[in-house]
């Protein structure tokens, strides 16, 4: 059978929709935008236009996280996933058993004692 490896670049491609984004960062880019411009009209009348700016970036910031954050090629919603299970999946108390070698060898040495005075008691 014939094999041909296929190198990583290729199978990492994700095809740009518009403007160089892909699918997923440009929906999440629209919300974004959407988010933040309503955030402003909102915001903008009860206080100044520079501190409006940035409030309205902090109820976008998720989506643009969402949308174009990767790390080592895995989504945003892959470590969500893990955190959840880490921190409600698990049981908190865990009981760990571990093995002291040295008191398993005095263990035994008491043991083998025990046997040669009842031998000596017997005789």
């Amino acid at each position: 059978m014939i094999v041909i490896k296929v190198p990583k670049e290729i199978r990492n491609y994700k095809e740009p929709v518009a403007l160089g984004l892909t699918a997923r960062n440009l929906v999440c880019l629209v919300l974004a935008l959407v988010i933040g411009v309503r955030t402003y009209m909102a915001v903008c009348p009860i206080v100044k236009q520079d501190i409006a700016e940035w409030i309205c970036v902090i109820p976008s910031l998720p989506f643009l996280i969402y949308g174009f954050f990767t790390w080592k090629e895995k989504p945003i919603e892959y470590y969500i996933k893990i955190w959840f299970k880490f921190h409600f999946g698990y049981k908190r108390i865990r009981k760990i058993n571990t093995l002291n070698f040295w008191e398993e060898l005095e263990n035994e040495a008491d043991k083998e004692a025990l046997k040669s005075t009842k031998k000596r008691k017997v005789k």
